[in-house]
């Protein structure tokens, strides 16, 4: 859990005790350090005792060597561990040479704590068993031995359900799970296997991987925590089923065991391709970061990838130094956190950023191991993000426009609003076949959504020429938005990709394809109302003063032109040449990074986002890293767009 995760790194970096300077661990308290926040969390609580933990390697060799090795040894074979105590003086952290008897005590208690405060022993007359103290179930342990068997189809045993399969742990069956709230999940068939034969326990074989094994126990009603002792007889189970290649995956995606044996075949073609993978030191120049997926937060990686390579994590620096709250609940903290794994310089043998506390900090449903066997929504995580940091991708005021077609004429509302974080391109209008719809245009979808859907008004008549709307001709008076100053340097574009299927009466993945996503241009946004006052004879500068002092209102601008009320000296002109600059400068976007989700269904499947990087398109998949081509980018199913101005 993350009070677990914390005991094995600093609380406001990723070091560990891999690290160069090691991990200092306060006797007060608990916290721990790296040698750099130790002095910050002795100046911020006044604690100045540490036991220092420092993992060296036992023979002198590169980096390279090392990385080598560590694909046949374990990290701890290569490596041996030092304790020592440090005492605060004058800022500097200093090793006791002599040690009092309370220091040694705290000290090896400390040391220990990492092997026993998870568990608590109980003593019997044939041996010592080891029981988790929450969410302990003694059903586990229950399970009898059984011959070798495995599963004939790879399939729910009573329906055709491929996804969403429990694995009874007692005689093997396969099993859908029950019924979620939207219709999505299973039939209910493990539940109905319970009541039949009394097999308490199964595991979720559809998602299981090496961070993520969820066992639930029918008979508690409730899920089993996995510990040091019973993976050991999960691997065993399982090994008996012939399925302990389940435990092998890398993430916590939701997938069939149909769909596994075809992602296996595509692993081998990559390892035949020899996609080049990146080293930990260039990603950190690169500005991204190898999260540690830790259950399901495939999602959260992929968003956080995104925004630290746009920057956005600018604003945190130097929070933690001054925040009273605890680090691990305080979300510009944990912020920071992630901002500080960017900056490491110093060797580091092991270090696996993650979001576990980051999410925590957040929201309380969003928990570490994200066992509610629904898929996270990397748009949602955004959103609540967002409105918690900074409106960085917040668009400019728009305002109302109604436009005669005839003789161009342009009236503007006097009110103008704020857009929220985002643009939605929205697809409902455009379904053919309920899933995949016809290709749509980046830009023209985004300029129908800004400027509205541009209905008739009827017995609506243009102040200029006269002109008016009528009920089946051709639509003259057109209503709808434009900006009233320039687009946003960065743009972010969600695609909206749910929509409701009235026959299945639940929620589906909407799967039509965008084109000319790479590059967009948005001129059309603009408004017309300079261009027009120009036409009119009016000095540029003048317009734009005019323009500016009413809000963007033609009429009251015109008017204050007419009867010569906007004087303009020489420091004026600079001044609104200056601020008005970006009055000139092109609306069109390239593409700096996106968030694609994989999977047939929206409440599952893996998120992975894609970064334009100096050395080229880099893919980021939780905590591997490849280069690929800009041919390979999937902007065709992108969910979530980020956008640079050119």
């Amino acid at each position: 859990d993350g009070e677990k995760i914390f005991r094995e790194e600093c609380q406001f970096c990723f070091e560990s005790k891999f690290s160069q300077d090691g991990l200092y661990i306060c006797m007060m308290c608990d916290t721990c350090c790296c040698s750099q926040h130790a002095l910050m969390h002795t100046s911020k609580t006044g604690h100045d005792q540490f036991v220092l933990f420092v993992n060296k390697l036992i023979e002198e060799q590169s980096y390279q060597q090392f990385e080598q090795k560590l694909k046949t040894q374990k990290l701890e074979e290569l490596t041996e561990q030092i304790q020592q105590i440090f005492v605060v003086k004058n800022n500097s952290l200093i090793m006791v040479e002599e040690a009092d008897d309370e220091q040694c005590v705290c000290s090896a208690l400390i040391g220990d704590c990492p092997n026993n405060d998870q568990y608590r022993y109980l003593k019997s007359t044939s041996q010592q068993t080891i029981f988790q103290q929450q969410q302990n179930c003694y059903h586990m342990n229950l399970i009898p031995d059984i011959k070798q068997n495995h599963p004939d189809k790879q399939i729910c045993s009573k329906c055709a359900l491929t996804n969403n399969l429990w694995l009874c742990l007692q005689c093997g069956q396969l099993s859908c799970g029950r019924r979620n709230w939207d219709g999505s999940g299973g039939n209910g068939h493990g539940l109905v296997h319970f009541q039949e034969t009394k097999h308490a326990v199964a595991l979720k074989i559809t998602s299981c991987c090496k961070s993520l094994q969820e066992v639930y126990c029918y008979e508690c009603d409730d899920m089993v925590a996995i510990t040091q002792y019973n993976i050991k007889m999960l691997r065993q189970l399982l090994s008996q089923f012939k399925l302990e290649y389940v435990l092998e995956r890398g993430t916590a995606t939701e997938i069939s065991l149909l769909d596994q044996v075809a992602i296996n075949q595509l692993s081998a073609q990559k390892a035949q391709k020899q996609e080049f993978q990146i080293d930990q030191n260039i990603l950190r120049q690169l500005n991204l970061l190898p999260f540690e997926n830790t259950g399901n937060t495939c999602f959260a990686n992929a968003a956080l990838n995104c925004l630290i390579h746009l920057k956005a994590f600018k604003l945190v620096e130097n929070h933690q130094q001054f925040c009273k709250q605890s680090p691990q609940s305080c979300f510009l903290c944990q912020c920071e956190r992630v901002s500080n794994a960017l900056k490491g310089d110093k060797q580091i043998l092991k270090q696996q950023p993650h979001l576990t506390n980051l999410l925590l900090s957040m929201n309380s449903y969003l928990t570490n191991n994200e066992n509610i066997g629904k898929q996270q929504d990397a748009m949602e995580f955004i959103s609540l993000f967002l409105k918690r940091f900074t409106n960085v991708f917040q668009l400019p005021p728009t305002r109302k426009e109604v436009k005669c077609q005839l003789c161009g004429f342009c009236q503007y509302s006097e009110g103008i609003s704020q857009q929220n974080l985002s643009l939605t391109c929205n697809f409902f209008d455009k379904i053919t076949d309920g899933e995949t719809g016809m290709p749509l245009d980046l830009a023209d979808a985004l300029v129908k959504d800004l400027k509205g859907l541009q209905k008739p008004v009827y017995q609506f008549k243009c102040k200029q020429c006269g002109a008016q709307n009528r009920e089946n001709e051709e639509m003259i008076i057109r209503v709808g938005q434009s900006f009233v100053d320039k687009l946003p340097s960065k743009l972010m574009v969600v695609i909206n990709r749910l929509f409701y299927d009235a026959a299945q009466q639940k929620v589906c993945k909407l799967k039509t394809q965008i084109q000319n996503a790479m590059h967009v241009d948005l001129k059309a946004l603009y408004g017309q109302n300079e261009e027009t006052l120009q036409l009119d004879g009016f000095d540029q500068i003048k317009v734009r003063a005019a323009l500016k002092y009413c809000g963007g209102n033609l009429e009251k601008a015109k008017e204050m032109l007419l009867q010569n009320q906007i004087q303009v000296d020489g420091n004026d002109q600079l001044h609104y040449a200056l601020a008005n600059k970006k009055c000139d400068l092109p609306a069109e976007y390239k593409l700096s990074c996106m968030i694609e989700h994989v999977g047939q269904s929206y409440d599952c499947g893996h998120y992975v986002c894609y970064c334009s990087t100096d050395l080229g398109w880099v893919k980021c998949n939780d905590d591997k890293f490849s280069i690929v081509g800009e041919q390979e980018v999937p902007v065709q199913d992108a969910y979530v767009l980020f956008y640079d101005s050119e």
